[in-house]
């Protein structure tokens, strides 16, 4: 939480500095659940409930990041994301799963954009990023926390993406995530190509990359952890799919044991061994 001498803003003020920083762009600013860019209804939404306990700064450039995402992924790009998750969903991962990996690198190629067309954001994504902002909430999985405190193996790696990302634009500006043997090496082996994939302009370009280097890697931090877990119970509900129309939709997936190739060679029990800070060994 941020400092009570940075004080947040009310929902006039944000939707004021909003209509400014979303310019000409043909989007409406509306409170909603959380932070989103929601290309089928033309709209972005930001959550009344950290308005108080953001920085205006940081409010400010998750404004900014989803004024982005409205300018460089757009209803165009949302349909191309909708329909690559659609084909990519039969392998077994589940829309949310597969959203939430393009949607995390995706937020890279986007704010790379956005800083090169307004240096100045620069300034406010150092500050937004300083913490998780968790932009992309982690919903996919139905597990409670209080019964399995550990991330979610893809989960772990999803955070790792986001401090390599954030040390590699502001070095030392955020603390690494802990994450488990296996999902280090797994960031290891593909952080280059995530960074490769984020530098592509085009996002036809950025899932072209993300499914051939990236995927199968996710993929099994994805099987891995589902084989580990305890069946759902037989009364938890089945879960729609999101409307394709919207790939930043975020909705739980039934929680399906993906098919991917090759077989990790760490054994689950290895990868809950105690976990060490992101690049320690």
């Amino acid at each position: 939480m941020d400092s009570p001498e940075q004080p947040g803003l009310t929902a006039e003020e944000l939707e004021t500095t909003g209509r400014l920083v979303l310019a000409e762009l043909p989007v409406a600013l509306r409170a909603g659940s959380w932070w989103g860019y929601h290309p089928a209804e033309a709209m972005v939404t930001y959550p009344v409930g950290v308005l108080s306990e953001w920085s205006a700064e940081r409010l400010v450039a998750a404004l900014s990041h989803e004024a982005g995402e409205a300018r460089f992924t757009g209803p165009e790009g949302g349909r191309l994301v909708a329909a690559w998750v659609e084909r990519l969903a039969a392998r077994g991962l589940g829309h949310s799963t597969l959203t939430l990996l393009v949607n995390v690198i995706n937020d890279m190629r986007v704010n790379r954009l956005q800083m090169a067309r307004y240096p100045g954001a620069r300034r406010v994504f150092a500050e937004l990023y300083r913490e998780n902002p968790d932009l992309e909430l982690k919903t996919d999985e139905r597990r409670s926390p209080a019964d399995e405190p550990e991330q979610p193996f893809h989960h772990q790696y999803l955070d790792g993406l986001i401090q390599r990302w954030s040390e590699r634009e502001w070095p030392q500006n955020r603390k690494a995530p802990k994450v488990v043997p296996m999902v280090r090496r797994a960031l290891q082996r593909t952080s280059d190509a995530v960074a490769s994939a984020a530098q592509k302009d085009a996002i036809a370009d950025l899932l072209e990359a993300v499914e051939v280097h990236v995927l199968p890697t996710y993929a099994r931090l994805v099987r891995d952890w589902r084989e580990g877990q305890r069946p759902p119970h037989p009364d938890a509900p089945r879960q729609a799919a999101p409307d394709a129309s919207d790939p930043g939709q975020r909705v739980p997936d039934e929680a399906e044991a993906p098919e991917a190739p090759g077989v990790e060679p760490d054994a689950v029990a290895e990868a809950r061994a105690t976990p060490a800070k992101e690049g320690q060994e």
